[in-house]
């Protein structure tokens, strides 16, 4: 009955949560021309919400709290995992609260870009190696990389489309 109570408590919960961002975008600093001239303005274009250190972090705040809030307050999270990133404490120490939800929520946050030759197997860990990612150094992974993104980003429902949802149709969830 407890299985069965955890089910349906975490299913209904999920139906009616939402996200202040589509993603929360991990990178180190010397992969941001990548990050700011083609992952930004592919997700500006398709008008998602995301969330990124320098545009969000409130100043004053402890750093450390507000990637704990961001990973969560995220449908995705974006990692662009690089030979920098690889090195790069602060993208570990996010990456570890990404692989953190990912294990405890079971919600399959964590979307991984490969952007240049690093060995991925060695940047995520035991256990996140069986993960798929986008190989952004294949031809072929670049070629679909945009639409698979945006399959994914387009499933999240952010906190402000659930209010349109109980103000404009309050109607509508009148369960029967």
């Amino acid at each position: 009955m407890l299985l069965f109570y955890q089910i349906v408590h975490h299913n209904f919960y999920s139906l009616f949560s939402g996200y202040k961002y589509h993603a929360f975008i991990i990178y180190s600093s010397d992969d941001s021309d990548f990050v700011n001239r083609v992952l930004i303005p592919t997700l500006e274009r398709y008008n998602f919400k995301y969330c990124v250190h320098w545009k969000d972090f409130p100043v004053g705040e402890v750093f450390a709290r507000t990637i704990v809030k961001s990973v969560y307050n995220s449908f995705k999270i974006i990692a662009v995992v690089s030979e920098h990133f690889a090195t790069s404490n602060a993208c570990k120490f996010e990456l570890d609260h990404a692989q953190r939800r990912l294990l405890t929520q079971g919600d399959d946050c964590l979307i991984v870009i490969k952007y240049d030759d690093v060995d991925v197997t060695e940047v995520l860990g035991a256990p996140l190696l069986e993960r798929s990612y986008i190989d952004y150094t294949s031809i072929w992974d670049r070629s679909r990389w945009e639409s698979k993104l945006v399959q994914v980003l387009q499933e999240g429902v952010l906190e402000d489309e659930i209010d349109d949802c109980r103000e404009g149709n309050a109607n509508n969830n009148i369960l029967t």
